[in-house]
C-alpha cells in the first residue's frame, strides 16, 4: 500500500494505540507486539520487509537461521490476530471509524472506515458497522469532525453545547469565562424531572497517584460529564453488587508511559465499551486536557453514544434512556415528517415505578 491511498500517518497510530489500550489485546503482549511492528514498518514505508522471517526474528525472537516456511509460529499468531482484531471491531472498538485489519495472505496492515448503517423511519439503527474497501487514491478522504453525530434535535445540541463553546476554531483557549459560559447556557431546567432514577449511573474513577496528565484529566471528564442529563453522576463507588444500569469511566496511565487512555465500563459485566487513547502531545496544556474532556464527555455520554447503545443492545435501557435515544435521532419538532417516539409517553410516576422494578431486577440478578 503505497503512502498516497492510506489515511494520514497519525491517523493510523490514534487507530493503532486504541487497539493496544483495549481489554480485548491486555492479555496479549505478543499479539501487541505484532499489530505495532507491522504497522509501524507498513507507516515507514517497510511493508516489503514485513515477510514471517523478519517477523518471527524482531517480533517472537526466533534465531537467524529461522526457517519460516516450516515453522508455523507467524503463521499461527497471524490467525489469532486477525481473529483479536475482528473480536474488538465486533465489542468495545464498535465505535472505531478507521479500522485495521491484516489480510489473509498478507502480514501488511490495510485500513478502512467503518461506514454506520443508515437510519430509517427513525428508529434506531443497528450497531453494525460495514468496513469499506482501501482508501481509494481519486475520491475524497472522508474528515473526522470533532463534532459528535447526530445534531438533529434540541436534545443532541444540548449535549453539543459544552464543545461548541470549547472548540479550538472558536476558542483557542478554553478559559475560565468560556467555562463559566457554558454553567449558565446549561443552568436551565432538568427537563427530566423525577424521571433521574431511570438514567445510568456513573462513576469516574480518579487516578492514582493523583497528579500529572493522568488525574487532570479524570477531574475534567467528571466535570464535563456533570453537563450531561444523560446520566447521574455517583459520588463514590458503590458498595453492592453492580446494577445492569451502572458505569464506570476509569483513566489510566499506559504501563509504557506512551500517554493515557480513558475506557468507559459496564460494571456489571466488566466489559469495556468504549476506549480512547490520549497522547502526552494533546494533553500538555490545560486547553488540551479541557477539550479532549469535553470531547470524550460528549461522544460517550449523548443519548446516541457507545453507553446507550451498549445498554439498549443489551434489553436494560429504561424507557427514559429509549425515549432520549430515540429524540436524539428523530426530525425535530416543527418539521413534516416529526413523530413523538412511544418511550416518550412515560409519565413521572410510571418512570418511578419502573426504576424500582429494574433495580429489584438487577438485585435478582446478582444474589
Amino acid at each position: 500500500m503505497s503512502r498516497t491511498d492510506r489515511p494520514a500517518c497519525d491517523l493510523v497510530r490514534r487507530a493503532l494505540h486504541a487497539v493496544i489500550a483495549s481489554e480485548t489485546f491486555a492479555r496479549s503482549e505478543r499479539l501487541r507486539s505484532f499489530l505495532s511492528y507491522v504497522v509501524e514498518n507498513e507507516l515507514a514505508g517497510k511493508a516489503a520487509q514485513l515477510k514471517g522471517y523478519s517477523i518471527g526474528i524482531d517480533v517472537f525472537g526466533r534465531p537467524p537461521g529461522f526457517d519460516a516456511g516450516n515453522d508455523p509460529l507467524v503463521r499461527v499468531q497471524a490467525g489469532k490476530l486477525r481473529k483479536l482484531l475482528e473480536q474488538y471491531y465486533e465489542t468495545e472498538g464498535t465505535a472505531e471509524q478507521l479500522r485495521i485489519r491484516v489480510p489473509l495472505g498478507s502480514y501488511v496492515p490495510e485500513y478502512s472506515l467503518a461506514q454506520i448503517a443508515p437510519q430509517v423511519g427513525g428508529d434506531l439503527a443497528a450497531d453494525a458497522v460495514e468496513p469499506t474497501p482501501h482508501f481509494s487514491q481519486n475520491a475524497p478522504r472522508p474528515k473526522r469532525s470533532w463534532l459528535p453525530k447526530p445534531i438533529s434535535s434540541p436534545l443532541a445540541l444540548f449535549s453539543l453545547l459544552p464543545l461548541l463553546f470549547l472548540a479550538p476554531s472558536f476558542y483557542p483557549e478554553a478559559t475560565n469565562a468560556a467555562v463559566a459560559k457554558v454553567q449558565q447556557v446549561l443552568s436551565m431546567q432538568n427537563r427530566l424531572g423525577g424521571m433521574v432514577e431511570m438514567l445510568p449511573q456513573l462513576h469516574i474513577l480518579q487516578c492514582w497517584p493523583q497528579s500529572g496528565e493522568c488525574n487532570a484529566l479524570a477531574r475534567a471528564i467528571s466535570n464535563s460529564a456533570e453537563y450531561h442529563r444523560t446520566v447521574r453522576l455517583a459520588d463514590t463507588r458503590q458498595t453492592g453488587a453492580p446494577l445492569p444500569l451502572s458505569y464506570s469511566i476509569r483513566v489510566e496511565n499506559r504501563p509504557d508511559g506512551l500517554g493515557v487512555y480513558a475506557r468507559l465500563i459496564h460494571d456489571q459485566s466488566g466489559a469495556t465499551i468504549y476506549a480512547r487513547h490520549f497522547s502526552r502531545e494533546q494533553l500538555n496544556s490545560e486547553a488540551g486536557i479541557a477539550y479532549e474532556a469535553v470531547a470524550f464527555a460528549a461522544r460517550t455520554l449523548s443519548a446516541s453514544g457507545p453507553l446507550y447503545r451498549h445498554a439498549i443492545r443489551k434489553g436494560t435501557a429504561s424507557s427514559v434512556m429509549e425515549c432520549l435515544s430515540h429524540t436524539s435521532q428523530i426530525t425535530p419538532r416543527g418539521t413534516p415528517h416529526f413523530r413523538q417516539p412511544a418511550a416518550c409517553a412515560i409519565t413521572p410516576d410510571a418512570a418511578l415505578a419502573e426504576a424500582a422494578i429494574l433495580e429489584e431486577a438487577g438485585a435478582t440478578l446478582t444474589r
